[in-house]
């Protein structure tokens, strides 16, 4: 197909399912912390979660500053390997502050 003038996205679709398949993603930092936090919860296709798993630790790695909040967590039951990101420690504290506040339910912090 492609020897007849069809591109490749075009001629890969007669292949069959489960194919090997390179891509290339390009993105701004806003846009790959989106990415994280829809590709690795535990609600993505496992194939994808366990590829992103493997970038966003790369990242986490190379660039903390930025990806520091997000942080990896394993399923007892299932054994399935996620990533969470979580509210900054002052985020957090405000929060519990309006809780406290509002519906007099406390808890410290560890």
């Amino acid at each position: 197909m492609l020897k007849l003038g069809c591109k490749a996205q075009d001629a890969r679709s007669i292949l069959p399912n489960s194919l090997k398949t390179e891509i290339i993603v390009t993105a701004n930092i806003r846009e790959w912390r989106h990415i994280f936090n829809m590709r690795t919860s535990k609600f993505a296709h496992w194939e994808i979660r366990a590829v992103m798993l493997n970038l966003l630790k790369y990242c986490k790695e190379n660039i903390p500053l930025i990806f520091d909040d997000f942080e990896f967590f394993t399923n007892k039951e299932t054994n399935q390997q996620y990533a969470m990101q979580l509210p900054s420690k002052s985020v957090l504290k405000d929060l519990l502050e309006h809780c406290k506040e509002k519906y007099g339910v406390t808890y410290e912090m560890p």
